[in-house]
């Protein structure tokens, strides 16, 4: 049987190629303190987290006005951007960039981060150079990615199965269902494995393992470059 094309991947930012999932969960903790609501650890966190963001706060014990959300939202947001620069990339982030990038493979960022916000944390990493577009939202609400991952899918005129969605939540799994992609969860991020099964997607521990299973799995558009020129001697 031979392996489906893949020609782009789409990735998430948060959770999947962003190690931000310890920051979040502090600013939360602070929120949580400064409303009377009681903390919750990391691990709940990552059981009670959920698209739209707004249900998140609500399953958190918030009783939100229809102001109270942006409110919250936009605080939260404020402090992040303040404190973003002790955030890492999950071990393996650049590395796969690099990789697909070396096999010719269209990449593209796909967040619920604000726009400037997620240019800023592009910039703050590097990545620029090996990433084709980066696609945020408007504002820091936290909506759904669906319509912006539609309009992108607009502009590139390929084949929807010969793109790879790759997330860590199950919000990742719908948006690729519902545009008819590909998709992977990376089982690191901001929900719990638990809650990613139920998707029934591929889940993988680590970009690393990620890797491994996009090459076994796909037809790639190109051998490396340094494969394709040959080794020394050749």
């Amino acid at each position: 049987m031979s392996r489906p094309t893949l020609s782009h991947i789409i990735w998430d930012w948060n959770g999947t190629l962003l190690d931000d999932l310890a920051l979040s969960h502090q600013l939360t903790l602070e929120q949580l303190r400064a409303n009377g609501i009681a903390p919750i650890s990391i691990e709940e966190y990552r059981e009670l987290f959920t698209h739209p963001v707004s249900l998140f706060y609500y399953r958190l014990g918030f009783h939100l006005s229809p102001l109270d959300f942006p409110r919250l939202s936009h605080e939260f947001h404020l402090e992040y951007a303040r404190r973003r620069h002790g955030v890492k990339l999950h071990k393996g982030a650049t590395e796969s960039l690099r990789l697909f990038r070396q096999y010719g493979l269209v990449q593209i960022i796909l967040s619920a981060h604000e726009q400037s916000l997620l240019d800023g944390s592009l910039e703050l990493f590097g990545l620029r150079g090996l990433l084709d577009q980066a696609w945020g939202m408007r504002d820091t609400i936290g909506h759904s990615k669906f319509e912006n991952g539609k309009a992108l899918l607009s502009t590139l005129g390929i084949p929807r199965n010969q793109v790879l969605l790759v997330g860590d939540t199950d919000h990742d799994a719908e948006v690729a269902d519902k545009l008819g992609l590909h998709c992977a969860l990376i089982n690191q991020g901001y929900q719990d494995r638990s809650i990613l099964t139920r998707t029934r997607k591929p889940i993988l521990s680590s970009l690393f393992d990620l890797q491994d299973w996009i090459m076994e799995g796909f037809q790639l558009p190109a051998l490396p470059l340094q494969a394709a020129r040959g080794s020394p001697g050749c």
